[in-house]
C-alpha cells in the first residue's frame, strides 16, 4: 500500500508524515481487537524542512485516534457535577444559547474567540467570519500570535520587521550558532537534529550554548556559557564591548541601518570582560 503524505498537527513546524499500514502478510492488513487497521507513522523523507525526521509526539500521532479519544459531546451543567453525553443538536443549541445571551446582556464585545496554533488558513477565515462577520466583534485572536508576541515586539524594534530573519537552511550554512536560553535540543528537535548533522559533518562550525541549565543542548556545545539567571544583558554588552574594541564592526551597515549607535557604544564602555565574568558568574 502506498504510504499516505500528510503533516503532523502538532506544532507549528509541520512536518512531513507518512502514513502506512502495518501489514501481517503480503496481503493482509493488521487490525486491532475492534476491527480498525493499524497505522504506522514515519517520517517524510522528502519534506523541506523536517527531511524525514519527526519527533515522539509525531512518531505518535496515531495514538491520538485511537485510545480514550472522545466521540461523542460532554455537557455538565455545573463545574461540580460529572460530564454527560449530549447529542450534537444540544450541545450546538446550548453554545448558541449562551452566545445569544452574552450579546443581549453585555454586547457583542463581550464575545471573544482564542484560536488555535494549529489552525489552517481555512479555518482563520471561517472563524473570522463568524466572530467579525456574523458577532460584530474584532475580539479575536490565537496561540499561534499571542505565543510570541513578546519575540515580535523585540524583533520590530530592533530589526524592524516582526518576522525571525532567518531560515532551517542558515543554520547549515553558518560557522558558529550561538544559542541563548534555550533547550533547543528538546524543545525543537527538528531544527536542532538538523544542525547536528550538518555540526558532526564540518567539525570547525561552533555551538556556543548560553544557559544556566545542564541540558542536552548544552551537552552538545563546543563552549557552554552557564551564566546567573538575568545576566543576558551584561554577556550580550560585554560582546559588545569587546567587538568595538576589536574594530570587529560592519561599520556601513551601522551607517545604514542603525540608530544612535554612539550611545550604546558609550554604554558598552562600563561592560569590560572582568566586570561581565563577575555579574556573569563565568
Amino acid at each position: 500500500m502506498n504510504p499516505i503524505k500528510t503533516l503532523c498537527p502538532f506544532c507549528g513546524v509541520g512536518c512531513g508524515l507518512e502514513i502506512v499500514s502495518t501489514p501481517t502478510s503480503d496481503q493482509d492488513i493488521k487490525r486491532d481487537t475492534q476491527g480498525n487497521p493499524v497505522w504506522k507513522v514515519r517520517g517524510d523523507r522528502q519534506h523541506p524542512s523536517s527531511q524525514g525526521m519527526v519527533c515522539v509526539k509525531g512518531a505518535t500521532v496515531t495514538e491520538s485516534i485511537r485510545r480514550d479519544r472522545l466521540l461523542h459531546p460532554m455537557i455538565r451543567e455545573t463545574l461540580d457535577q460529572p460530564f454527560r453525553q449530549a447529542s450534537w443538536d444540544e450541545a450546538l443549541t446550548l453554545i448558541v444559547d449562551r452566545i445569544n445571551t452574552v450579546r443581549s446582556q453585555y454586547g457583542s464585545d463581550a464575545l471573544c474567540m482564542y484560536g488555535s496554533g494549529q489552525f489552517v488558513t481555512e479555518d482563520y477565515y471561517i472563524a473570522q467570519k463568524l466572530m467579525k462577520g456574523c458577532l460584530a466583534t474584532n475580539n479575536f485572536d490565537a496561540n499561534s500570535r499571542l505565543c510570541m508576541s513578546s519575540a515580535v515586539s523585540g524583533y520590530v524594534q530592533s530589526l524592524g520587521s516582526d518576522g525571525p530573519p532567518c531560515c532551517y537552511e542558515d543554520l547549515e550554512l553558518t560557522d558558529c550558532a550561538f544559542i541563548v536560553g534555550s533547550n533547543t535540543a528538546e524543545c525543537h528537535p527538528i531544527i536542532f537534529n538538523r544542525f547536528a548533522k550538518y555540526h558532526k559533518k564540518n567539525p570547525d562550525v561552533k555551538l556556543i550554548v548560553v544557559d544556566p541549565r545542564s541540558t542536552p543542548t548544552a551537552e552538545a556545545a563546543n563552549l557552554h556559557l552557564p551564566i546567573r539567571p538575568g545576566t543576558d544583558i551584561d554577556l550580550l554588552n560585554g560582546i559588545g564591548y569587546l567587538l568595538l574594541k576589536w574594530g570587529d564592526i560592519d561599520a556601513l551597515f551601522i551607517d545604514e541601518c542603525t540608530r544612535n549607535f554612539q550611545q550604546y557604544a558609550q554604554l558598552l564602555q562600563s561592560y569590560t570582560p572582568n566586570i561581565v565574568a563577575e555579574r556573569c558568574g563565568i
